[in-house]
């Protein structure tokens, strides 16, 4: 179950801030693959509650066998150190489930910086959308594998360990969480696994992957309501003792958050299929904003910039600079001029402090604008340089690229 990316409109340059289960706490865990992992707050708090619920409601009821032999007044503690042993080993495997999709991405050749786990999910950041649909299969498939996996391995050690022992109970619980993992994580919507898969067929069939995420997200939307009942019913059955002697309270716990990831992410993907669909429509010359100045002469004193600038009411983030040919090749900003002190402006040339235009920061002005999405989105820069074939022609804001505005009447 994944989240390739933030929502759509959402960028650093604009308020620093991330908006829904992104806005959670997190910490840096380990890197894996020359990758930063990071975890959020909900594997505390799932961790918590998980060995909450199997030490006081699953191992004393369906298991009370297994504490048979415990000593008189260490049962209660024997409980407690089997649902922590049990809740470690369920968010072990969610760990592999997660990181068998990261793997699968790195093998395609993918690039993954980063990527922060949550216990009913990931988000990646950044990372492109899988290249084709046949990538899309294959890497939401390791995940269900590495569950299945595990679930089938737990289910066997729970035969081979002594009947009715603390080991074969937690190998149990553990096994059948995995195997409810593997199945839920199938189902049709998007961004779970199953929905990743119903995605890429939909993807191969019309070749718009972003109507194939619309149609997935709306699927996803509608699986949100139906885990949610479930897990709001499932997990209330801990207060009945005929019905929580079961996995159903950790199994109700988990659609809970399944229906709230899923109810968030599935309105993101809809949201950002919609909103990079329209940006294929607009190419950045329909954002560019041209310089407010004609471009400085490379030997021109900083003073006379200075007082072009202070003059400019347009305020733009820089001022083009150009060579003895007269083409841009430099850009100048306010504060590099306001850093030459007002007694050295007039024997200082604007070469000596304009910064070269470099080729990473230049955005060719007929590109459509969801090619580059991605691009600014991992960057974070405040503005871009706009080519038009061999020459610069203006400049346009990080945000205008993302949210796609159009200048003028054509807005």
């Amino acid at each position: 179950m994944s989240l390739s990316r933030p929502p759509a409109g959402w960028s650093k340059t604009r308020r620093g801030q991330r908006k829904g289960i992104a806005a959670l706490p997190g910490w840096k865990l380990f890197r894996f693959g020359g990758t930063e992992v990071y975890i959020d707050a909900s594997w505390p708090i799932f961790f918590a509650v998980s060995a909450v619920i199997a030490a006081s409601a699953i191992f004393p009821q369906r298991w009370a066998g297994a504490f048979e032999t415990v000593p008189s007044g260490y049962a209660d503690l024997s409980h407690w150190a089997a649902g922590l042993l049990a809740a470690a080993l369920i968010l072990g495997s969610i760990l592999a489930h997660e990181l068998a999709h990261f793997a699968a991405a790195k093998r395609l050749g993918m690039a993954v910086p980063a990527i922060r786990l949550y216990v009913f999910g990931d988000i990646v950041e950044p990372m492109h959308e899988p290249r084709s649909p046949g990538h899309e299969f294959r890497i939401a498939l390791a995940g269900p594998i590495v569950s299945a996996a595990f679930g089938a391995v737990g289910v066997a050690l729970a035969r081979v360990f002594p009947e009715g022992s603390m080991l074969q109970a937690v190998a149990q619980v553990a096994g059948e969480f995995n195997l409810l993992v593997a199945v839920v994580s199938l189902l049709p919507g998007f961004p779970l696994d199953g929905g990743r898969l119903l995605r890429a067929a939909l993807w191969k069939r019309t070749s718009n992957v972003y109507r194939a995420t619309q149609e997935a997200s709306a699927l996803g939307v509608a699986l949100s309501v139906g885990s949610g009942l479930f897990g709001f019913f499932a997990f209330m059955s801990i207060r009945q003792p005929g019905l929580g002697a079961g996995m159903l309270p950790l199994f109700g716990l988990w659609a809970l958050l399944v229906a709230w990831f899923l109810w968030s992410a599935s309105r993101w993907a809809f949201r950002d299929s919609t909103h990079r669909e329209r940006l294929r429509t607009i190419a950045v010359h329909r954002v560019t904003r041209p310089f407010t100045q004609a471009p400085f002469a490379h030997d021109a004193s900083v003073e006379e910039v200075w007082q072009v600038i202070l003059a400019d009411k347009a305020r733009p983030p820089c001022w083009a600079v150009a060579d003895a040919s007269g083409h841009i090749t430099a850009r100048i900003t306010r504060r590099q001029v306001a850093e030459v002190s007002s007694d050295r402006r007039a024997d200082v040339c604007v070469a000596e402090i304009a910064r070269q235009i470099e080729s990473t920061e230049v955005l060719d002005s007929h590109v459509m604008l969801d090619t580059v999405l991605d691009q600014v989105r991992r960057e974070h820069r405040g503005f871009y340089v706009v080519r038009d074939e061999d020459r610069i022609v203006g400049w346009v804001y990080a945000d205008d690229l993302v949210q796609g505005k159009r200048l003028g009447s054509a807005g």
